[in-house]
């Protein structure tokens, strides 16, 4: 079983919602994956939307006020990235197991 790591700086109701379809295919491609949501801030998907996308991710953790020092650290223990890079000063670029 992989390990997907997605982060994303925050999710307020709007952005949230944009991001379903593709939480809904990303679990379709990987229906037998463990997916880990992590946000710098608050997250309404295990709240307000949580009855919408239980069976999408496996894993929360908000309000983490990550930055690029303990990613570089974490990262390593998850076969895929998903994030935006410029929330740590980063170029954007295609990886063989980080998307951006």
């Amino acid at each position: 079983m992989k390990k997907i790591l997605i982060y994303s700086g925050q999710d307020q109701i709007g952005d949230a919602i944009i991001k379903l379809p593709f939480l809904f295919y990303l679990r379709e491609e990987f229906p037998n994956d463990e997916i880990i949501w992590m946000t710098y801030s608050g997250t309404v998907y295990n709240k307000e939307l949580s009855i919408f996308i239980k069976s999408y991710i496996n894993k929360f953790y908000d309000n983490t006020e990550l930055n690029l020092a303990p990613w570089k650290k974490i990262s390593n223990k998850y076969d895929l990235k998903i994030c935006r890079p410029q929330k740590f000063g980063l170029p954007r670029r295609h990886h063989r197991r980080f998307c951006t």
